[in-house]
């Protein structure tokens, strides 16, 4: 009888045939999946690379419009600032002057009522010596007309 060969050394036997027939094309894609893996990394690094050196771009570039916007806010700030008080001292000459001329009107009415007041009070005094004279004149009439009896 021939002897049978052991199952364990049967399957060694099979996994050297299959490496023999497969080996080389299991190693093959094992060779490329590790180097797609290496690409897929060094891609990703790159691209994780580019991310930050834009990302760092973006924000120097914010910087410099904040900065600028900065700088035009407070340019404005600083003009209407300038504009205001410029109008306030516009404002205030213009008022000082209105007050000037009403200051001035005013003094020209009080000059004018006390000139008039003073004529009036000169008529009044030539009136009541007018009048005065008028009753002298009239006693002096009736005196004449009715002796005393």
């Amino acid at each position: 009888m021939a002897k049978q060969p052991s199952s364990s050394s049967e399957a060694n036997e099979l996994e050297r045939l299959r490496d023999i027939l497969y080996g080389e094309r299991v190693r093959s894609i094992e060779s490329r999946l590790d180097e797609i893996e290496q690409r897929i990394t060094r891609n990703t690094m790159e691209m994780n690379r580019r991310i930050d050196h834009e990302v760092e771009e973006l924000e120097k570039r914010l910087d410099s419009l904040n900065k600028r916007f900065d700088e035009r806010l407070l340019a404005l700030q600083t003009q209407q600032s300038a504009d205001l008080k410029s109008q306030v001292g516009h404002l205030t000459e213009r008022l000082e002057q209105e007050s000037a001329q009403q200051t001035h009107a005013l003094e020209q009415a009080r000059a004018a009522l006390q000139q008039e007041t003073a004529d009036f009070r000169a008529e009044i005094q030539a009136w009541r010596a007018h009048m005065g004279q008028m009753v002298s004149a009239l006693g002096q009439a009736w005196t004449e007309n009715h002796p005393a009896d």
